[in-house]
């Protein structure tokens, strides 16, 4: 079970491993922009910072991939609901499917796991455990399926159509989502590899004609327009990123 999903502690050998690489690859970069190995070993020191962003894309991740296991939950828990099972019973009947599909390290089975552990032990409510999974996931069709279920279950609605319509409703919702997702990756990657090409341009110029740099490692104005283009990389890469991060 995970606390929050919002968030996603880096253990030490992970932190090892990212800022050993992020390292390497700033000190890289920052050598051919300057050519001097002592500007490059004050750039690796920005490894560690950048370890933030790393968990943050990585607890992104995390939550994305539960949303697109809840979609499979949720195709679960509509086949009981419409076979008049109760929601108690619905979930049971998932924790099988969900580890079938995912395996019984996936996140959405651990998180049955321990809501039936839960209502089992403790003797809380599936409306209780489900609440508490929507507010630690993040995730907003979670999050509306608690909401829409709690509603129904107090008033006395007909649960089997509306969990049946909220479920066809949130299953357009996560497939738009991730075809939106997939039909990025493409621009994704050219944004990489925009972003890659000036490095591997100069890589290509010290290879072939190395003299030609010269001037704009040694001279005051050189070493200027090399920093302001380091910058301007730096800026872009920053931009493409916020660019093709699509949120529905």
């Amino acid at each position: 079970m995970i606390r929050e999903y919002s968030t996603y502690p880096l253990s030490r050998r992970q932190l090892l491993i990212f800022c050993v690489i992020a390292a390497a690859i700033l000190g890289s970069c920052v050598y051919l922009f300057y050519n001097s190995i002592v500007i490059s070993l004050l750039y690796c020191g920005l490894a560690y910072p950048a370890s933030r962003y790393y968990s943050k894309y990585l607890a992104e991740k995390r939550r994305r991939e539960l949303s697109y296991q809840f979609r499979d939950l949720l195709y679960a828990i509509s086949s009981s609901i419409s076979a008049g099972r109760r929601m108690r019973e619905a979930l049971i009947e998932a924790e099988n499917s969900m580890k079938l599909i995912h395996g019984e390290n996936a996140c959405i089975s651990r998180e049955l796991k321990y809501m039936i552990d839960r209502m089992e032990e403790s003797g809380e409510t599936e409306e209780v455990v489900l609440r508490d999974f929507a507010l630690r996931s993040g995730v907003a069709d979670i999050k509306s399926f608690s909401d829409i279920y709690s509603i129904c279950k107090r008033t006395g609605g007909d649960m089997e159509r509306v969990i049946r319509k909220t479920v066809a409703i949130l299953l357009d919702r996560i497939e738009l989502e991730r075809e939106v997702h997939t039909f990025t990756a493409q621009k994704r990657m050219e944004f990489i590899i925009l972003t890659a090409m000036p490095p591997f341009v100069l890589i290509f110029l010290r290879l072939t004609s190395g003299s030609y740099l010269e001037i704009m490692y040694e001279t005051l104005a050189g070493r200027i327009l090399m920093t302001m283009a380091l910058l301007f990389i730096g800026a872009a890469a920053v931009l493409g990123a916020r660019i093709t991060r699509i949120s529905l």
